[in-house]
């Protein structure tokens, strides 16, 4: 019987920070906060004169909020533990169950504003808010093994629950036009029994079946202050106690039309109260979901005499998504629920040659696909449960292990060939009511093919050397196209897919030694590198390679305690992990319609930690 647990605490300022941005009004970001003081949900509905609060408002479960600028907006604190029990019931049984909570406060969706193809990877950020992200998990997983001696019987189970609310200041901009707040919860159990063959002999099996359900609740509304109208340049200011307007409560003009031009006519600056006073807001992305797997498997081995050995698998996989949009009241689009689903016939098969001095070729075949769903907004951006459809792809690989020089040296080489049909991909789009969303579609078919190598040399007893690089060609077929972020459509037959990288590579050097009265010095480098790729299905917007080094040394003084110094991003290397194209006009201070630009999460720079370490 053992059991480990290790809780642990993290706090830091992150790496974006806010210069205190200066709004058009003068007003600074570090003095007001733009979150109603009172509780959003009191505020009646401004669609149209006398348009009723609807049924399905969130209200009564959403409580006051309140965001604030803040100097660094992505600065966290995250809490947790982790709790693992082993235990041997009997000589044939083993019990293994684990637990995992956590609970973090950070921050979100505080991107950068790009030019495409000419970034800065600046960190500031000029918000109006720090957007939070606030979650909590808590999720365990149960292992029981019996070794019946033909056979292992194993049970696979595990839950997670999750909780998250997220903030986002969706304008990107310091100034107040349009906020999200999105809570959210998700629920994920799975279970698998399986079987499989024990012994030494040629042949072996395995076979089980699985069942998976995940259930996702989100309840999200935007606010829509009155200066958005201001902003845009049409009619502002939404009559109601407290908020003058032009004579006889008239809608007035908005002179600045930020949102479409770089900056406008900032002689009228939007007022205080237009900024705090809510316009109107509404249940954004108010949705019900659920994804359930029910599948049986199959896979069996024959090793034979003569250095062949041949594979053979089968899985039958039954799915379905449904999705219950609680919007469709409210828009009136007459459908509140659809479901899909199929059952897939996933086929696998292998055949590999062991040689006699330890090299092995081998060749593979397997298909897999991804579950389709649905969005909330139609391909033109209206409000209206629209169907995507299940991804299929069929993968071929051939390569060769090699151990050479006495096991000191191993080096491996690989092909492959994926088959994509009706593939599909992320978008961001701006929506015809306001405010942008993710959407998935089915883009069309892709090819790719590659290579791939990875060697691992021990050049002695304390220094190993490894490394891997790869190389991938991919095309969209004729015939594939996007909707793109004006909604229009865009032929993309013949582009690279986005965020696939046409190369990439690594190397690593440790050094591990024993020095003096039971010591040991640990000491590795590691070097990463990214070819480009780019940002989007239309190939406007590429983001470019890059190398980072990190570093780490470590000294054993026992079996106990270690202390140790590491560096990740050594040469503080500027780069985006991810990036996405959104619609200038939904950008204050971007040039658009011609405008469009690249919204990208800035990478981790330079990092230096010390840690002390100790073991009980």
């Amino acid at each position: 019987m053992a059991s480990v647990c290790s809780p642990y605490y993290v706090e830091g300022d992150g790496y974006v920070f806010a210069d205190n941005p200066i709004r058009l009004n003068g007003l600074s970001n570090a003095d007001t906060v733009f979150w109603p003081s009172n509780n959003v949900c009191q505020i009646p509905f401004d669609f149209s004169p006398g348009f009723p609060e609807p049924a399905n408002s969130p209200c009564g479960d959403i409580p006051n909020i309140a965001e604030r600028w803040r100097k660094h907006p992505n600065e966290y604190e995250e809490k947790g533990a982790r709790l693992q029990f082993l235990a041997a019931l009997t000589e044939s049984v083993e019990l293994l169950v684990s637990g995992r909570y956590y609970n973090t406060d950070t921050g979100n969706n505080n991107w950068r504003v790009e030019e495409p193809n000419n970034y800065t990877y600046s960190h500031e950020r000029e918000l109006t808010f720090a957007g939070r992200r606030d979650m909590e998990v808590k999720a365990g997983t149960l292992e029981l093994k019996w070794d019946s001696g033909p056979a292992v019987v194993t049970y696979l189970g595990s839950y997670t629950r999750m909780d998250r609310t997220d903030t986002t200041d969706l304008d990107v901009s310091n100034e107040v036009g349009f906020d999200l707040y999105r809570p959210e919860w998700t629920k994920f159990q799975t279970h698998e029994l399986r079987i499989t063959s024990s012994g030494s002999g040629p042949w072996e099996w395995l076979g089980g079946l699985y069942y998976s359900l995940k259930k996702n609740d989100w309840n999200s509304f935007a606010n829509f202050y009155a200066t958005t109208s201001v902003l845009t340049g049409g009619a502002f200011c939404v009559a109601r106690p407290g908020v003058d307007c032009g004579p006889g409560g008239a809608l007035l003009p908005g002179p600045l039309a930020i949102l479409d031009t770089v900056l406008g006519d900032t002689s009228v600056a939007p007022t205080l109260e237009q900024e705090q006073a809510v316009r109107i807001y509404f249940p954004f992305e108010n949705r019900y979901r659920e994804y359930e797997h029910k599948a049986g498997f199959f896979t069996t081995s024959y090793r034979f005499t003569s250095g062949w050995e041949l594979a053979a698998g089968l899985r039958l996989d039954d799915w379905s998504s449904n999705t219950l949009d609680r919007n469709a009241t409210l828009y009136g689009t007459g459908v509140p629920f659809l479901e899909q689903g199929n059952t897939e016939t996933m086929p696998k098969a292998s055949a590999s040659y062991f040689f006699d001095n330890g090299m092995m070729a081998y060749a593979t075949y397997a298909k897999g696909y991804e579950p389709g769903g649905y969005n909330l907004y139609d391909p033109v951006g209206v409000p209206l449960l629209n169907p995507f459809g299940k991804e299929e792809a069929n993968s071929y690989e051939a390569g060769i292990k090699m151990p050479l020089a006495n096991n000191q040296f191993e080096l491996n080489l690989a092909a492959f060939y994926i088959d994509y049909k009706d593939r599909q991909f992320e978008i961001q789009q701006q929506i015809a009511i306001g405010g942008i969303v993710e959407n998935i579609l089915n883009a069309g078919d892709t090819k790719q093919h590659g290579l791939e190598a990875d060697f691992r040399w021990r050049v002695n007893e304390y220094l190993t050397l490894s490394g891997n690089a790869g190389w991938v060609d991919a095309e969209f077929q004729e015939g594939a196209s996007v909707i793109n972020v004006h909604t229009g459509i865009s032929d993309v037959s013949g582009n690279y897919p986005p965020w696939i990288c046409e190369y990439s590579y690594s190397a690593s050097a440790q050094f591990d030694k024993p020095i003096w009265a039971g010591k040991t010095l640990h000491a590795r480098v590691d070097w990463l590198g990214k070819g480009p790729f780019w940002f989007n299905m239309e190939n406007t917007a590429k983001n470019p390679g890059y190398d980072v080094i990190n570093a780490r040394v470590q000294l054993d003084f026992n079996d106990r305690w270690s202390v140790a110094v590491s560096a990740q991003n050594l040469f503080d290397e500027d780069y985006y992990t991810d990036g996405s194209i959104w619609p200038g006009d939904a950008i204050p201070g971007t040039p658009a319609p011609d405008y469009d630009p690249v919204i990208a999460t800035l990478a981790q720079p330079r990092k230096v930690l010390f840690e002390l370490s100790a073991r009980f």
